[in-house]
């Protein structure tokens, strides 16, 4: 059974616009449930019961078939639905889309990587919650030298100003002269977590992307590109929060890709679903030896910002 939801926002579910949209609009006197005109914000009303209308036209169901994108945030686009400042943001891509979606989570403006928009509430729910334990996995470029010590304390987890970060993987690419180049493993995150990390440890971070969000990865997506998911992919995704997907036939068509850059590759790839994270500082595969390894511990957290 439907429950009872604020007028604006199942306006704003159905695709009628922003929630402050939709309340302008019934401030205006455009709205009506069961024939009554509302001029008043806050009223309840229960899709599946009342007839709703905007400018006299009956209020679009919300579809049935959850839209799940995975979308490559560029740098320098803030991860909002709107920026007061007028910067480029997150929503204005949405704005443009068949459907309304949602970001789940953050990327700083000067981070980019795998993102998932989607209007599925409780799916968007989980994969911000650190219960769930959804790994992210970012490739960080780091000025100077990070010490065998330094790994060590990252992955075991380092008091900060104000919380103590979780246990990490830690894997070393390459490490040059002033420079070095290393995958971390989060399953949860703090506001700008892995910039503040190695900051606590003098070194500034020169590039951070995001490339995995628990089984999703595609390292062939171009920044600003988006697609959505495949089937095998959605599925991974809402197993890894213990989720049912429900129909899955539509997802791929369910909205309309229209701003992939020309050129760019956006063909879906198959779930690749990584190995449990294993908190520690390894070397990459290609290296004989590893720097470290120390046994995780449970950490509570918040939604990913890094």
């Amino acid at each position: 059974m439907t429950s009872s939801r604020r007028l604006h926002v199942v306006m704003a579910r159905a695709g009628v616009g922003s929630r402050r949209t939709c309340e302008a609009l019934i401030a205006s006197g455009q709205v009506a449930v069961n024939g009554e005109t509302v001029e008043e914000q806050g009223m309840l009303v229960n899709p599946a019961r009342d007839t709703i209308t905007v400018s006299g036209r009956p209020l679009p169901k919300p579809p049935a078939v959850p839209a799940v994108l995975l979308y490559y945030k560029p740098r320098g686009v803030v991860t909002t639905m709107s920026d007061p400042e007028g910067r480029p943001s997150v929503g204005d891509l949405i704005a443009r889309l068949d459907r309304r979606l949602y970001p789940v989570g953050r990327l700083d403006r000067d981070s980019e990587g795998l993102m998932i928009l989607t209007d599925h509430g409780e799916l968007a729910r989980r994969l911000g919650h650190p219960s769930f334990g959804v790994a992210r996995t970012y490739l960080v470029t780091v000025s100077g030298r990070p010490t065998a010590a330094t790994l060590r304390a990252i992955a075991s987890g380092v008091r900060l100003e104000d919380f103590h970060t979780a246990p990490t993987e830690v894997v070393m690419l390459q490490q040059g002269p002033d420079r070095a180049r290393l995958y971390l493993t989060l399953t949860e995150g703090r506001n700008r977590e892995i910039r503040r990390l190695f900051a606590h440890f003098g070194h500034d971070v020169l590039k951070l992307r995001r490339t995995t969000i628990g089984p999703l990865e595609d390292p062939t997506m171009a920044p600003g590109s988006y697609r959505p998911l495949s089937i095998a992919e959605t599925r991974a995704l809402f197993s890894a929060v213990d989720l049912k997907p429900g129909p899955l036939e539509e997802n791929r068509a369910s909205v309309r890709p229209r701003l992939i850059p020309p050129g760019a590759p956006v063909t879906p790839i198959g779930a690749r679903v990584r190995p449990p994270l294993t908190a520690g500082v390894h070397r990459h595969p290609a290296v004989r030896k590893p720097v470290a390894f120390t046994k995780p511990r449970a950490r509570s957290g918040a939604e990913h910002d890094v």
